[in-house]
C-alpha cells in the first residue's frame, strides 16, 4: 500500500466470503519500504522477493507443524486415555 510518505508491505489473503462477494484479509504487517531495504536489498524488487519468500516459508512452517503435532496429539491423547477409544471417537467428542 501507498501512502504519501511511505509504501508499507503487507501480507493479505484474498477469498470469497458467504454472500460470494471477494474480499481480502491482512494476515501480517511486514514493514515500510524504507526499513525492508535496510534489511533486505537495495531494490524494491529485492525486497519483494524476499517477502514471497518469507511467506512461502511460513505457509511451509504452518503445514509441518499442523502435520507434525496433529498425531503427536492423537497420540498423547490416546496413551493417556490408556487406549480405550479410537480416534474417530476422540474426534466425535470434540464436534458435539
Amino acid at each position: 500500500m501507498k501512502s504519501k510518505n511511505a509504501e508499507s508491505f503487507y501480507i493479505k489473503q484474498s477469498y470469497i466470503d458467504s454472500n460470494g462477494k471477494s474480499t481480502s484479509r491482512t494476515i501480517r504487517k511486514l514493514g515500510t519500504l524504507k526499513e525492508l531495504l535496510v534489511e533486505h536489498g537495495p531494490t524494491r524488487d529485492d525486497v519483494m522477493a524476499w517477502a514471497k519468500c518469507d511467506l512461502i516459508q511460513s505457509e511451509l512452517y504452518r503445514n509441518f507443524l499442523i502435520c507434525f503435532l496433529a498425531p503427536f496429539i492423537y497420540r498423547l491423547l490416546e496413551k493417556k486415555l490408556e487406549r480405550k477409544y479410537t480416534c474417530e471417537e476422540l474426534l466425535s467428542t470434540l464436534v458435539e
